[in-house]
């Protein structure tokens, strides 16, 4: 692995941010905020795919839903099929 420094020019309340982030989630230097909020990046992009999927489908259940109603409605009692020879 190769170090190498990064800096960055914020303002004093994003460092007072940062240094509550810190602390609250017992993470020990800047490297491992970096390391986490990158991790849960991952983990939202991984969830606006599972929401999106998720969202497909439904959008299948529901058309599947409206087929089968259609295809009930033809073939219930009162719906005549003509079969042509």
């Amino acid at each position: 692995m190769i170090k190498t420094t990064f800096r960055a020019t914020i303002s004093d309340t994003d460092l007072d941010w940062i240094q509550d982030y810190k602390e609250e989630h017992d993470l020990k230097n800047n490297a491992e905020v970096i390391h986490h909020l990158m991790k849960l990046a991952e983990e939202n992009e991984k969830n606006s795919k599972w929401t999106k999927d998720l969202s497909d489908i439904r959008k299948q259940q529901r058309f599947t839903k409206e087929q089968v109603a259609i295809l009930t409605e033809m073939v219930s009692p009162g719906f005549k099929i003509e079969v042509q020879r």
